[in-house]
């Protein structure tokens, strides 16, 4: 061979060359063997020969199988759930069809018998219609220590009220609130949802709501301090030369919320940071109060609200009817650990009792005497 024939083979040989690292599958293999991604599910071999991958993370993230009847999506499924067991990997396989000659559970049980699997790989088969084993699922449970109730009981809601499909629970406060106080009281006693029913029952032939009223860890609404009252404010002029302008003075309610139904007379004023301001009647509303207490348990997040009530001069008297929600008298109330409340200010100086709810020491019915005892002194010397 002379030198021009050497020279064209060697050019020849590097642009083959070239050609095969941009083109593999076109002049032959490439010398230099891919990666092989040993989590991967091998679907199969492209023309070339290499596996056909599907990787891990997307099957871990989505996978949604879609297909005609007949069109082989059993079949993927049955391949995949394979080459887990065989590659070591755990994977759980529920199978509606469970016990029928052509499911997927007895497809893939059979390959496993037939490969030897059975034995090398821990597979445990739970089959919830057999009449010698109760498969147990508590929603309740609580995994750990950590994790809140109302974190359960907002779960457990929540599915149920998908179960109820379109209709809106929204509409129905009670049914919720009564089911989120339920979940809630299962969980803490670590209960079942089988247990529901006593718990509802209103004649406790079981005694299972006085364990859980004596056992529930809600020690500030365990036995709440409930009032309903009815005011009445007669009409009358202000005195003549006594600078008389309000039927009630500036004070804040005690516990924690106070739902107040007012006629349209009017009178009621609040406090607010930008002075006082009137909260007239609003046809079909009530007008909530918070309280000292929620002020407390919340580190100042949500702060009581002063009030008071002007003269009642409009000729008409004035009805009032207020709701009060306290604590337990016998609470400790301390403010709620984590919350990401403000700064608590001090601002005995600007209250109407000059007294700060956040450096208050004692049970809920020890500040309840203390601002009543204030508020009436003779009460406090002939009762209290």
């Amino acid at each position: 061979m002379n030198e021009i024939a050497k020279r064209a083979l060697r050019r020849r040989t590097v642009l083959r060359g070239s050609l095969c690292a941009m083109y593999p599958t076109l002049l032959g293999r490439s010398s230099v063997a891919p990666k092989f991604d040993r989590s991967a599910i091998v679907l199969g071999r492209n023309q070339s020969g290499g596996p056909v991958l599907l990787p891990q993370r997307p099957r871990m993230e989505h996978a949604h199988v879609i297909g005609t009847t007949g069109s082989g999506k059993s079949k993927f499924l049955e391949h995949c759930i394979y080459q887990d067991i065989a590659d070591g990997r755990g994977v759980l396989v529920i199978d509606p069809h469970g016990e029928h000659p052509g499911s997927l559970y007895r497809s893939l049980l059979a390959q496993l018998q037939s490969k030897g699997l059975v034995g090398k790989r821990k597979i445990h088969l739970i089959d919830p219609n057999s009449p010698t084993h109760v498969v147990g699922f508590n929603p309740l449970a609580r995994p750990d220590s950590e994790t809140d109730i109302s974190v359960i009981s907002g779960v457990t809601l929540e599915a149920f009220s998908r179960a109820w499909g379109d209709e809106d629970t929204t509409n129905k406060p009670t049914i919720e609130r009564v089911l989120t106080a339920t979940f809630g009281a299962l969980a803490e006693l670590n209960l079942t949802l089988a247990e529901a029913p006593f718990l509802l029952d209103r004649k406790d032939q079981h005694g299972l709501r006085a364990h859980a009223i004596s056992n529930v860890a809600d020690r500030y609404t365990r036995d709440p301090l409930v009032l309903f009252r009815i005011f009445n404010y007669p009409t009358r002029p202000a005195p003549s030369g006594q600078d008389v302008r309000w039927g009630v003075g500036e004070h804040t309610d005690y516990g924690f919320l106070t739902i107040l139904w007012q006629d349209d007379v009017g009178g009621l004023e609040i406090n607010t940071r930008g002075g006082w301001i009137a909260a007239p009647p609003v046809p079909g509303s009530f007008v909530c109060n918070i309280g000292d207490m929620l002020d407390r348990i919340t580190g100042g997040l949500y702060r009581s609200t002063p009030h008071r009530v002007a003269l009642n001069t409009s000729g008409r008297d004035r009805l009032s009817l207020p709701f009060f929600f306290d604590p337990d008298f016998d609470a400790r109330v301390q403010p709620i650990p984590g919350l990401p409340a403000p700064a608590i200010e001090d601002d005995r100086a600007t209250r109407w009792d000059h007294a700060s709810v956040h450096v208050f020491d004692g049970t809920y019915g020890d500040y309840l005497l203390a601002k009543v005892s204030k508020v009436f002194p003779e009460l406090r010397k002939s009762v209290l």
